[in-house]
C-alpha cells in the first residue's frame, strides 16, 4: 500500500470519522484531512502556482488545504511547529531554477520527509505549473491516479447578434476553471467526444446545419473539419482505448438512428437483427454508443424492445444483443475504461437520476436521489469522478459526482446553460492555441 496513503488512513481512523466532505449540491458535514502547502509568499508567480494547486486540492473534497509562508530557514523545529498547528502533513515547494520548483512532503509529526520530485515549467502557463504537480502528488497522497490534467468540453449557449441563440463548445480545466470557447461559429454546436491520440488529441462535435447536423473534429490548434457529413444526423462518437475503433451514430435519412462502426478504413453499419430473438432492431433509434476498453462490446440505448428506451450490450464477435436494463427511461450509457463499469440515467418518480453498473457483476446502483434532471455523463479517467449536466427550472449546468465522496458539485455558473460534457482522457499535452488551415485526422464518413 503507498506509504502516504496508509498514513491517512491511520489518521481517518483516529479520527473516528470520514475524511471525504461535500462540497456543493448535496451538502453533509464531514471532516477533511489537513495538508499545509508552505512556499514563498514574496514570489507573485509562487503565489499564483500555490492558490491554483489549493483549489485543484480541495476539488476532491478529501483534504482541507492551507497555505503558510516559508520560514526564513526550513528546519526539523519549523516544519514540527506545523505538526502543533493541525497539520500532519506539509507540502513544501520551492524554486530551485527559473523553470524548476520541487516539492517535498513531509511528515510534519516526526518532522521526516516522505518523498521529493522535480518539477520542470514548459512552454505552458502557472495554471499547467500547478495542476501538474498537483497531478504528480495526488498518487502519493492517496493512492489513486491524478485527474487534474485532464480537460471537460461541453456545449454552452450563448446570445448572438439580433438575439438569435447559439451553442459554442467550450472547454475547461477538470474543475471548470479556465474555461475557453474552441468552437464559436453562429450556429449549433452539441455533443462533443474525445479521441484516445494521445499524440493527437481531437475533439468530435456536431453543428447544425442547413441541410443536416453534421459532425466535425477539431484539433488543439482551434483547425476544425468535416468528420462525417450523412443525411440526417451524425453524431455521438465512442472510441476504444486503443484509438483504432471508433462507432457512431447516423441517420443517413432514413428517419431512425443507427450505429456505424469504423476500424482500419473499414466502414459499415451495426444492429441489423438481435440474432437471439429475430427482431428488426431497424425498428427502433440506437444511439449514444459507448465501446468497452478493447472494443469487443458497443453498449448503447435503443427503443427497438419497448416504448421506453433501455440500455443494451452488443457482442462484436457473434452480434449478440443483450438487453441489461429493465423499466423505466434509461439513456445516455458512459463507459469507465478504467473501473469497467457502466454510468447511466434513470428516470425516477419523473426525475431522470444517475446510476451505475458493474459490468463484472452485473449489478446496478443508484448513486443520486436529489431534485435535479441528470442527463449526458461522462466518465474521468481514473474511474473516480463523473462529470454530467443537471437541469432545474429549465436551467441546466455542468456538475461533477465523486464516486469516493458521493457527492455532487456544480462546476459551471447557474446564470449559464450548458450540457453535453465530456472528460477528456490524459493527454501528454493539451494546450489549445489559433491556428488555420484543416484539423488532422481522418474523415470518418459521408
Amino acid at each position: 500500500m503507498n506509504t502516504v496513503f496508509a498514513y491517512l488512513l491511520s489518521i481517518s481512523c483516529l479520527l473516528n470519522v470520514s475524511y471525504f466532505y461535500a462540497i456543493e449540491v448535496q451538502a453533509n458535514t464531514r471532516v477533511k484531512i489537513p495538508l499545509v502547502c508552505v512556499a514563498e509568499s514574496a514570489d507573485p508567480a509562487m503565489n499564483a502556482v500555490t492558490g491554483r494547486l489549493q483549489s485543484a486540492l480541495a476539488f476532491s473534497g478529501q483534504f482541507a488545504i492551507a497555505i503558510e509562508p516559508m520560514p526564513s530557514r526550513l528546519t526539523k523545529k519549523t516544519i514540527k511547529a506545523l505538526y502543533t498547528k493541525g497539520y500532519p502533513l506539509a507540502l513544501v515547494i520551492t524554486h530551485i531554477e527559473q523553470n524548476k520548483l520541487e516539492w517535498r512532503l513531509y511528515d510534519t509529526m516526526k518532522a521526516q520527509m516522505i518523498i521529493g520530485k522535480k518539477c520542470e515549467k514548459g512552454a505552458s502557463d502557472l495554471n499547467w505549473w500547478a495542476l501538474h504537480i498537483a497531478n504528480s502528488v495526488w498518487p502519493e497522497l492517496t493512492g489513486q491516479d491524478g485527474f487534474f490534467m485532464t480537460k471537460i468540453a461541453y456545449s454552452k449557449q450563448v446570445v448572438g447578434n439580433k438575439g438569435r441563440s447559439y451553442r459554442h463548445i467550450h472547454v475547461a480545466d477538470f474543475d471548470g476553471m479556465h474555461e475557453q470557447a474552441v468552437v464559436n461559429t453562429p450556429t449549433i454546436n452539441i455533443m462533443p467526444r474525445w479521441n484516445y491520440d494521445n499524440n493527437n488529441p481531437l475533439l468530435f462535435y456536431s453543428e447544425y446545419t442547413n441541410d443536416n447536423v453534421r459532425m466535425m473534429m477539431i484539433d488543439t490548434h482551434k483547425r476544425r473539419k468535416i468528420a462525417s457529413n450523412f443525411e440526417g444526423i451524425n453524431m455521438l462518437t465512442s472510441f476504444s482505448a486503443d484509438g483504432k475503433r471508433v462507432v457512431y451514430c447516423a441517420s443517413r435519412g432514413d428517419g431512425n438512428c443507427q450505429m456505424y462502426y469504423h476500424e482500419n478504413g473499414v466502414f459499415k453499419r451495426l444492429l441489423y437483427t438481435d440474432v437471439a430473438t429475430g427482431k428488426s432492431l431497424a425498428d427502433g433509434n440506437n444511439i449514444s454508443p459507448t465501446m468497452s476498453h478493447d472494443g469487443s462490446i458497443i453498449y448503447f440505448c435503443s427503443d427497438f424492445q419497448t416504448p421506453l428506451p433501455q440500455l443494451y450490450a452488443y457482442t462484436m464477435s457473434n452480434g449478440a444483443v443483450t438487453k441489461i436494463t429493465d423499466g423505466g427511461y434509461c439513456a445516455s450509457p458512459t463507459y469507465c475504461h478504467k473501473t469497467q463499469q457502466l454510468a447511466y440515467t434513470k428516470k425516477v418518480d419523473g426525475i431522470m437520476q444517475l446510476y451505475v453498473f458493474n459490468t463484472k457483476t452485473e449489478t446496478h446502483q443508484q448513486l443520486t436521489y436529489d431534485e435535479y434532471t441528470k442527463d449526458e455523463c461522462s466518465w474521468s479517467p481514473c474511474g473516480n469522478y463523473l462529470v454530467l449536466s443537471i437541469e432545474k427550472n429549465n436551467r441546466s449546468r455542468i456538475a461533477v459526482y465523486s464516486m469516493l465522496t458521493k457527492q455532487l458539485q456544480g462546476i459551471t455558473l447557474e446564470s449559464a446553460t450548458c450540457g453535453y460534457p465530456a472528460w477528456s482522457p490524459i493527454y501528454s499535452n493539451y494546450t489549445l492555441t489559433d491556428g488555420v488551415g484543416i484539423a488532422a485526422g481522418s474523415v470518418l464518413q459521408g
